[in-house]
C-alpha cells in the first residue's frame, strides 16, 4: 500500500454565505496545503472566495447554481483535468452525487476519489 499523498484536493464550496462549515472548510484547506495542494473552488464573490485568495490558496470562482448548472460541472470538469485533480472533496450533501459526476466526466486518467463529508443540515424537531 502506498504512502504518498494526494497531489491535488479540490475543496467544493457552493455557499454564497459565511458559516462555521465555511470556516471548516477554509481550515481544512489550510491545513493541506503544501502550496500546490488544495484547489478551492467556490462561488464567484463569495466570503469563502476572498477568505480562500486571503490565505493563499490556489482559488478558482465558479457560479454554482443547482444540481444540473452544467456549465458549472463543465467547469469543473475542465478544472479537475488542468489542475490534475486527485480528490473531489464536497462539503455538503447536496454536492455529494454531483462531485462523482463531475470528476466520472473529467476526462482525467488514474484513480480518483470523492469525499463526501459528515456535515448535514440541521434538523429540527418540536418538542
Amino acid at each position: 500500500m502506498s504512502t504518498e499523498l494526494p497531489k491535488r484536493i479540490l475543496q467544493l464550496n457552493t455557499e454564497h454565505g459565511w458559516r462555521g462549515g465555511e470556516n471548516q472548510v477554509l481550515l481544512l484547506a489550510k491545513g493541506l496545503a503544501a502550496p500546490d495542494r488544495a484547489v478551492m473552488v467556490a462561488q464567484p464573490g463569495s466570503p469563502m472566495a476572498k477568505a480562500s485568495r486571503e490565505a493563499g490558496l490556489d482559488t478558482t470562482e465558479i457560479a454554482m447554481r443547482g444540481q444540473w448548472h452544467f456549465s458549472a460541472i463543465r467547469a469543473i470538469r475542465a478544472l479537475i483535468r488542468d489542475q490534475q485533480i486527485t480528490i473531489v472533496h464536497a462539503h455538503t450533501n447536496f454536492q455529494r452525487p454531483h462531485a462523482k459526476r463531475r470528476l466520472e466526466g473529467s476526462g482525467v486518467r488514474g484513480h480518483h476519489r470523492d469525499v463526501a463529508p459528515g456535515r448535514v443540515d440541521a434538523v429540527h424537531q418540536a418538542a
